[in-house]
């Protein structure tokens, strides 16, 4: 088996190291003790499955990172979950995020994301979960390039 060429490499290790930066700004992760790339677009997007060492015990020992192109969140890891789940998890997710932008209701109780609260950042993020839906979710997964 040939190795990937070392681009790809690099911007697979470039998306670790932000999702390994984005749980070091969470106060219940003490450190990351192993992060794991189950699926990786180069330089798009990287699904992480990553092990924590917790500095606050009501934390999960294990949560799915999710980076790139895109606002970073964590989701919760269920050990049977595919890249696919954890995937529409932070789609449905992201989801709840746009449409409580776009009709202005709360978001105190949605994913927090880090972009502005404004109409006009709920249509790019609804338009990459868009192309996140129909080329990621609605197909067979062995049908996906990845990276990884």
């Amino acid at each position: 088996m040939e190795s990937p060429p070392p681009l790809r490499e690099s911007d697979v290790l470039m998306l670790a190291r932000e999702a390994e930066r984005f749980l070091a700004t969470h106060r219940w992760c003490g450190r990351v003790s192993q992060l794991t790339p189950i699926f990786a677009i180069s330089g798009v997007l990287g699904i992480f499955r990553c092990s924590l060492v917790a500095s606050d015990p009501r934390a999960d020992a294990v949560v799915w990172v999710i980076v790139g192109d895109l606002p970073p969140a964590y989701i919760a890891y269920e050990p049977e979950d595919s890249w696919q789940d954890a995937l529409r998890a932070y789609a449905e997710e992201m989801e709840e995020w746009v449409e409580g932008v776009r009709t202005g209701t709360s978001l105190d109780d949605v994913i927090p994301v880090n972009a502005p609260a404004t109409p006009e950042y709920a249509d790019m993020l609804a338009s990459r979960l868009e192309l996140i839906r129909a080329h990621l979710l609605e197909v067979d997964p062995n049908s996906v390039e990845n990276d990884v």
